[in-house]
């Protein structure tokens, strides 16, 4: 079993190579306050290009809930786990999760992108005292090539970070997309708040460029964890949550008593003294989505959607014309008018993300198909959905047990479930994920007959 895990702090040697430069910037190259400032922003832009790297190569894998925990070493930092739960959690199955990258990939880089926009705008109007519709000029104004060096170095500190604790040992990242996507974000807001506040100080009260120093050193703070605000309950009982799951049956065998084929189902058998070969057509998007009730969820998700963005919009335009209008003088109405835009933007991507994921269960459930060949031998798994495909083959000799297996994932009545297997090593395989569960538990059900014969 493997040790317990912990998270680590970034090293000396890390926290040098982003801080020692900008620090030498000021003092020995003229770098003003809001070029620091700058540099800051463009550090965000690296974080978020990174990140999208860890959302592209997710690979959402996990034999235990100790794998899943594992995956994410950053939840661990506010959240530890003690030995005598990472027992509980090693002996504990996790059923597959649907990664649904071709949706919050797209989701992430939109959001991050206005969240940039929107901070870089602030930026310009409240610190470099822009007028707002001329906010993009200020990189013309106040980029200095000397700033590259200092980005370099950030640049290939957070590479080198994300190489070890994503890539090291492993040819994909381990964490979920959905959880990458907002990975970010609890770096990125206090630092917004932070930065923007500490602009707004040297402009108001005339500071000079040598103060910057302080931001740059709390923020060294901020990186090496100094500062630690968890997010969500100041405890998890990671022992209340493994035995939750366990009564919830998620990621367990407990499926393989039907030994007709369901009505519910249109797969085909044919059974041979050398074995059975199983024909798992499409169920359909149509048949799926009726199942989900999808139609009512969307129809309720964009109630949430539309009608918040034309309130959203309405307060803006008329509170935010003045700003947007004005000079640089319009300090509060801009921040307001931003702050406002950036919870109205994250509200929307929830909402966005949410649909999304619905959307994109119909379409992968109801496109998916399967063919299952059990021989003399071995038995072949073989799964075709809308982008990937995916294969299997065990000897029969080395299978301790097979059988339908919820997911814990539910749509309305729509429970989630996916056909496990369990080999004599302990390692667990999933298949046909979204399938219809008595159709799962009738084909484990044909298989175990088979193989107790």
């Amino acid at each position: 079993m493997k040790p317990c895990p912990k998270w680590t702090p970034p090293s000396a040697l890390e926290l040098a190579a982003m801080t020692v430069i900008p620090v030498a910037g000021i003092l020995w190259f003229g770098w003003s306050g809001f070029q620091i400032l700058l540099l800051y922003w463009c550090e965000n832009a690296v974080i978020g290009a990174i990140n999208v790297l860890r959302m592209v190569l997710a690979k959402t894998d996990y034999r235990t809930q100790a794998d899943c925990i594992a995956a994410h070493p950053w939840l661990l930092q506010h959240y530890p786990i003690t030995e005598e739960e990472w027992v509980h959690a090693n002996g504990r199955a996790t059923p597959s999760v649907p990664n649904y990258k071709p949706f919050f990939v797209p989701i992430f880089i939109g959001h991050y992108t206005f969240f940039m926009v929107i901070h870089a705008m602030l930026l310009a109007a409240l610190v470099r005292q822009l007028p707002l519709r001329d906010w993009s000029t200020m990189f013309a104004l106040e980029w200095n090539p000397q700033l590259l060096l200092a980005l370099a170095a950030m640049s290939i500190t957070h590479a080198w970070r994300f190489w070890k604790e994503d890539l090291q040992g492993r040819r994909s990242t381990r964490t979920l997309p959905v959880l990458a996507m907002i990975y970010p974000y609890r770096q990125l807001l206090i630092m917004h708040v932070a930065l923007t506040l500490g602009g707004l100080a040297l402009v108001f009260f005339a500071l000079p460029p040598a103060v910057a120093i302080v931001l740059i050193l709390l923020k060294a703070g901020f990186d090496m964890n100094w500062i630690r605000f968890p997010f969500g309950p100041k405890e998890i009982d990671w022992s209340k949550m493994i035995e939750s799951k366990r009564k919830g049956k998620s990621g367990s065998i407990v499926g393989k008593n039907i030994e007709e084929r369901p009505d519910t189902s249109n797969a085909s058998l044919r059974e041979m003294d050398s074995g059975l070969d199983f024909d798992l057509p499409p169920q359909g998007i149509s048949e799926v989505w009726r199942k989900m009730r999808a139609g009512g969820c969307l129809l309720i998700g964009s109630m949430f959607l539309v009608i918040p963005m034309i309130i959203f919009g309405k307060v803006f335009n008329d509170f935010g014309r003045s700003s947007m209008d004005g000079g640089s003088g319009a300090y509060w109405p801009v921040l307001i008018v931003m702050t406002g835009a950036l919870i109205a933007g994250t509200y929307l991507m929830l909402v966005v993300s949410v649909l999304a994921s619905t959307v994109c269960s119909v379409i992968a459930y109801g496109k998916l198909r399967g063919r299952i060949v059990v021989g003399s031998a071995t038995l072949k798994i073989h799964q075709t959905g809308v982008l990937f495909s995916r294969s299997g083959e065990f000897d029969l000799a080395d299978i301790h047990d097979i059988g339908m297996s919820p997911t814990g994932d539910r749509t309305n009545e729509f429970s989630v479930c996916e056909l496990r297997l369990r080999l004599e090593d302990e390692s667990e395989h999933t298949f046909l994920t979204g399938r219809d569960p008595d159709e799962l538990n009738w084909v484990a059900t044909k298989i175990m007959l088979r193989l107790l014969r």
